[in-house]
């Protein structure tokens, strides 16, 4: 992103051959075969990769790739928040691929996204940065080198729980041990699994449009 649209379209057909490949080689009953939806920022070449696949067979649920690739929120959104929400089989699982963040993992659920998969988490730990309801914690910055707080306040995981004070995370971080990344690796995916965890409660409660706003109005939700 961005590329040339004879070049994303090219893409497409590429992609749509390698899942008829896919699709007649899978003899695998106990592994689930996604489809996977491209077509970078147009929604009709989307809708085309997504008619070929519907075609192709019957897959057990789609995957979206091609987002996340320096294109910004609402450009994001512009296709995906309709191909999720209004073509995409509601009866089968919908898998937003290499997407992390915070924000952009709230509001894809909003448009019908169940499922993520995303690196962010444990390299932005490598790099000494953990998620917060404050927003991102650079503990490389010297401001953390004698704060005795954790991470989180409202997180439950064992790098909050346990003792580990800012202070002494930011001398983990600075000395580049490994137990920096460790614990931050833990938080951070933690910190998204209660995220997720909320979101699911607020689904099932019917005030998942009340938990998008509460979330829009933190602090965090403007950091990414």
């Amino acid at each position: 992103y961005p590329a040339e649209r004879s070049f994303v379209e090219r893409a497409v057909e590429l992609s749509s051959l390698w899942a008829e490949r896919c699709w007649q080689a899978h003899d695998a009953p106990d592994q689930a075969l996604f489809g996977i939806v491209q077509g970078g920022m147009h929604i009709d070449l989307r809708l085309r990769s997504l008619r070929h696949l519907e075609e192709c067979g019957d897959f057990p649920g789609y995957g979206i790739g091609g987002y996340s690739v320096g294109e910004d929120h609402k450009t994001m959104f512009e296709t995906l928040a309709p191909l999720a929400g209004d073509y995409m089989p509601r009866n089968k699982p919908r898998y937003l691929m290499g997407v992390g963040n915070p924000t952009t993992l709230v509001h894809a659920v909003a448009c019908g996204i169940d499922m993520f998969d995303c690196v962010l988490p444990t390299r932005t730990a490598r790099m000494g940065t953990a998620f917060s309801s404050e927003g991102r914690i650079n503990l490389k910055n010297a401001r953390f080198a004698h704060d005795k707080g954790s991470l989180d306040a409202h997180c439950g995981c064992p790098a909050c729980t346990g003792g580990y004070a800012r202070a002494y995370l930011h001398h983990l971080v600075k000395q580049h041990e490994m137990a920096a990344s460790i614990l931050l690796s833990i938080h951070n995916v933690s910190y998204l699994l209660e995220l997720m965890a909320r979101a699911r409660k607020a689904i099932i409660a019917g005030s998942y449009g009340a938990f998008v706003r509460s979330w829009d109005d933190l602090p965090a939700a403007n950091d990414w």
